[in-house]
């Protein structure tokens, strides 16, 4: 295991250098989150700890941001002016990406910042998707993303495991049917959980090695690779 642990981490660390141009071109296999992103912004930090990214969001539309971390652990913020209205950092760290599901009551002049948990590499970048949801998306779609947003939340510094586990198994339990990319992502924080808060690294591998296999079907490289590494890590 120890040298196949070393290959994966030195693939997932070339991958992460092709990972603005993969990003940038969205995932094909995308079913729930298909239409289209009505905002795309992917940069490098720069040296920059946050990185601000308007937003103009309409009353009365559901949206959900996704953040692909690109060799930097990161959090999405949501604010209104100086109000903090969401903040999200999922189990996996700095793999994977991060979903932030909100609705806004009035039109507003919103801001989302991309916050590096420590000083960001040369290499460090983000890709951030914000996506609207059709007026007549399914019920249990819209509860699968608010769940998703609350098993991720930045509200406790110890957020109890069996909950956040809870929550991530319910949100997987719709993607399985209904999008295999989003089934991935899903699995990889759910691996995440597994093995960094549970120890259960049995069920940490299971988790890892279907989200690689789930990223294959969605001809995801990058977030394939670092499926492949919380498995390995396992």
């Amino acid at each position: 295991m120890p040298g196949l642990l070393v290959t994966l981490r030195c693939r997932g660390l070339a991958l992460a250098v092709l990972a603005f141009a993969l990003a940038a071109c969205g995932r094909p296999d995308d079913r729930v989150l298909g239409g289209g992103p009505v905002l795309e912004s992917a940069a490098a930090y720069d040296g920059r700890p946050i990185v601000p990214v308007p937003f103009a969001a309409t009353a009365g539309r559901h949206y959900v941001a996704r953040l692909q971390q690109v060799d930097a652990d990161a959090e999405l913020a949501l604010l209104d002016g100086t109000r903090l209205l969401a903040r999200v950092a999922g189990p996996a760290r700095g793999l994977g990406a991060e979903y932030l599901s909100f609705i806004v009551p009035e039109d507003r002049e919103l801001r989302f910042e991309i916050r590096a948990v420590s000083p960001p590499g040369r290499s460090a970048g983000y890709s951030l998707q914000v996506h609207a949801l059709p007026d007549d998306v399914p019920a249990d779609v819209v509860a699968a993303f608010e769940r998703w947003t609350r098993a991720a939340a930045v509200a406790e510094p110890h957020p109890d495991a069996d909950r956040v586990l809870a929550d991530l198994r319910a949100v997987e339990s719709v993607w399985d049917v209904r999008d295999p990319a989003l089934a991935a992502d899903v699995r990889l924080q759910i691996a995440a959980v597994e093995y960094w808060q549970r120890d259960d690294w049995g069920a940490a591998v299971d988790a890892a090695e279907r989200a690689a296999a789930d990223y294959g079907r969605a001809r995801d490289a990058v977030a394939g690779a670092d499926a492949d590494v919380l498995a390995a890590l396992a």
